[in-house]
């Protein structure tokens, strides 16, 4: 919230996931957490909406920051294979914001603001605006999600046995991605090519470690041994 109010931030949406093995586990304490955010909020003449949703894994497939990037990527660019759970949850979020903003101001949209934020992205605004904030800030000009560079060592994870992903341990989910250097390795992480409720054979590779250091990728490898990731019946 700090950066936030020395930004100069006037309307804001914040997102508090909730889940067994999130930072917040019950909703309860997610609504104390939106108070306290409400209150700072209105301190400082900020208009904001606490947006407490229950999260049961990660929204994209990328774990760690150029994974992360490049799933926004993926959906800012609209390719056929980007994380539709990410874009659906971007929709959602950006058009709260924008109803805050036109509740405002009084002249509201027919289709309300997620469609309006629809609109801005599958007309691909979206991708030339976010390009436009990388370059005035000393980024990569016209970046891409192919222009990303990944962690030069990478270990394909394997599913042990046939069956449904029932759960996504997203605790375990970090603390491996840690092991592995992220955030500090920007490289360094998780991609994820399974799901909650997606069916896995045995032997089928699940998710990609990524790493730039060959003996951090080696200690995330024996972590999952006693911290699985995924389970599967």
């Amino acid at each position: 919230m700090a950066k936030k109010i020395a930004a100069g931030t006037t309307h804001l949406v914040i997102d508090i996931p909730i889940g067994k093995t999130a930072k917040i586990h019950r909703f309860s304490e997610g609504e104390e957490v939106a108070k306290k955010f409400e209150s700072l909020a209105h301190h400082f003449g900020i208009k904001v909406i606490c947006d407490i949703n229950e999260t049961l894994e990660p929204a994209g497939r990328g774990i760690g920051p150029i994974l992360e990037a490049r799933d926004v990527l993926y959906v800012l660019e609209q390719k056929t294979d980007r994380p539709l759970r990410l874009e659906a949850k971007s929709l959602r979020l950006a058009g709260k914001l924008l109803d805050l903003c036109y509740k405002e101001k009084g002249n509201p949209p027919a289709g309300g603001g997620e469609d309006e934020a629809r609109k801005i992205l599958e007309s691909g605004t979206a991708l030339t605006k976010f390009q436009e904030i990388v370059k005035n800030q000393g980024g990569v000009h016209k970046i891409t999600s192919d222009s990303l560079e990944l962690a030069k060592n990478k270990f394909d994870v394997r599913s042990s046995t046939s069956g449904k992903i029932k759960d996504i341990n997203n605790h375990n989910l970090n603390i491996v991605a840690k092991i592995l250097g992220s955030p500090n390795d920007k490289k360094a992480g998780i991609y994820l090519l399974k799901k909650l409720d997606h069916s896995v054979s045995k032997n089928e590779h699940i998710f990609t470690l990524y790493s730039e250091d060959k003996y951090r990728l080696k200690e995330a490898e024996a972590t999952l041994r006693n911290l699985p990731i995924f389970k599967i019946e």
